[in-house]
Parts: C-alpha cells; structure tokens; sequence
C-alpha cells in the first residue's frame, strides 16, 4: 500500500506520491426484524412519553420552563421502565433520582442555575455509583429496549 502526502498535489510540489487515498463509502445494511422490533419499542416506549411528557412540564411549570421541559422528560421515559419491572425498574428510578438531583441543584443555586444543574448531577452519579454500582450499571444500558413477544 503506497502512501499519500498531504499537499503533494499542489503543483510544483517535489513529493513523489504513487497513489491517492480512496474514500470509503458505507455499505447500507436492512435491519433484521428483532432490530426493527427493538427501535419500534424505544420509539413508541421511551422517545414518545418523553417528548409528550417535555411538553406537558415546559407548558404546566410557568416560572422555570427549562427545568419543567427537563422533569418532564424524565418522568416520561421513565413511565414505561418503572411499569415494566426488574432491572429496568431499578435503571430508571437511578435515573429519576439523577435527574431530580440536578433539577434540584438548578432551583437550589439560584445564581447559577446551569453550574448547580451540572454540580448536582455529577454528584449525585458519583453518589448513585458508590452506593449502588449495579442499578448504575443497568441505568448506563437503559437505551436498549427489548421488543414485546
């Protein structure tokens, strides 16, 4: 495989350069049925109740529109996941208490809102991963729906 040197086509370059490099382009690949299934499950599942959900908080808490938008959708995707049960039931209160911890920081430093937002929820992940590393874990992998036999 021979090399090609940035610039060596400007002319009146002294480089030697055999060959120029060819881009590659992607091949498209079909879903199998059980991806189709799983991204069908995570849309009508977890992206639907909370942008609805995002909505509704940004509409219903007047005075702090962001952080309405922000609960909303956090009690959105997290409907589904809590009715549901097991590990996904765990995944998702992990993520709620996250997320009611960074509202909470948000409310809490007033001057700052965007640092107390951020401050609250690191703390709250390094918290969440110490207590409990396992509910963390499962909270890191919740994208993956699994599809309804």
């Amino acid at each position: 495989m021979s090399n090609y040197l940035i610039g060596s086509d400007v002319i009146g370059a002294d480089v030697i350069a055999p060959q120029r490099p060819v881009a590659v382009v992607p091949v498209r690949q079909e879903m199998s049925p059980e991806e189709k299934a799983a991204l069908i499950a995570y849309l009508k599942y977890g992206v639907a109740p909370a942008l609805a959900a995002s909505i509704a908080g940004a509409v219903l808490w007047k005075k702090h529109r962001v952080l309405g938008f922000l609960a909303g959708g956090t009690l959105g995707a997290s409907i589904y996941p809590i009715t549901e049960g097991g590990d996904t039931r765990k995944a998702a209160l992990v993520g709620a208490s996250i997320s009611a911890a960074s509202i909470g920081g948000a409310l809490a430093w007033k001057k700052h809102p965007i640092l107390g937002y951020l401050a609250a929820g690191l703390a709250s992940q390094v918290a969440v991963g110490a207590i409990a590393p396992n509910s963390f874990q499962a909270f890191m992998q919740r994208g993956r729906f699994q599809a309804r036999a």
